[in-house]
């Protein structure tokens, strides 16, 4: 990784943290057990560390992979195009995946600000990503997913 790249990386990190202060949303009061689900009911992994085969932030799982067909991380698959309905990173979706924390659920992951519950896709999934401890690992496709 050249010095340039690695600056970008640090600064994305910077501006993520300080935004995170304005974010409504604590893992520490929803507890540790999250996950997302596709509009269509399809599971689409848990919100844990990138050890566990459930685990979006596992890029060599199911749901995980930037190949798998399950993953938000496919730019090519339903649940991660800018051009499907089902993404959280199409603009003008109505029916991004539902985020549940503990059985319940919180709202639906979207960069289309004017969903009835929207949760950024950008600021949630860096917050989740500091806080489990997985931010380093995914970086490069956290900034690719939310560069579409």
């Amino acid at each position: 990784m050249s010095s340039a790249e690695q600056i970008i990386k640090q600064l994305i990190q910077r501006l993520y943290h300080e935004s995170m202060s304005r974010f409504d949303f604590s893992i520490n009061q929803y507890g540790d057990n999250g996950h997302l689900e596709a509009d269509d009911g399809t599971f689409l992994g848990k919100f844990s560390n990138r050890y566990d085969s459930e685990s979006i932030f596992n890029q060599y799982g199911n749901y995980g992979s930037k190949y798998s067909a399950l993953s938000i991380f496919n730019q090519y698959g339903n649940y991660g195009s800018k051009y499907s309905a089902l993404s959280p990173v199409n603009l003008y979706t109505a029916t991004p995946p539902k985020v549940f924390w503990n059985g319940q659920y919180v709202g639906r992951l979207t960069i289309n600000k004017y969903v009835a519950g929207a949760l950024p896709t950008d600021l949630f999934l860096f917050y989740v990503m500091y806080h489990i401890g997985v931010l380093d690992d995914r970086l490069d496709d956290f900034i690719d997913l939310i560069s579409r």
